[in-house]
C-alpha cells in the first residue's frame, strides 16, 4: 500500500494563477505542509472535473446507443 506522502509525489499538480506549486524537487527545499495539502487539493480539483467529463460523455453515448438501437426495432 502506498502511503500518502508517497502518492503525493506521483501527482501533477494543477497550478493557478497565483498559487505556489511545487516541483517533486521542492518539497525538501520548502516543507510547508499548506503548500503541500494545497497541490493535492488543486490536483484532485482536476481529476474530479476530468471525472465529470468522461460520465457526460458515456451519458452522450449511451444516449446515443439507446436512440439508435429503438429506430433499428421499432422503425425497420
Amino acid at each position: 500500500m502506498v502511503n500518502l506522502k508517497e502518492q503525493t509525489k506521483h501527482t501533477s499538480p494543477v497550478a493557478k494563477k497565483g498559487s505556489p506549486v511545487l516541483e517533486h524537487g521542492d518539497r525538501e527545499q520548502n516543507p510547508d505542509p499548506l503548500i503541500d495539502i494545497l497541490n493535492r487539493a488543486q490536483s484532485t480539483y482536476a481529476a474530479y472535473i476530468e471525472a465529470q467529463k468522461e460520465v457526460g460523455n458515456a451519458y452522450k453515448e449511451r444516449e446515443q446507443q439507446l436512440e439508435k438501437n429503438y429506430k433499428h426495432v421499432y422503425l425497420f
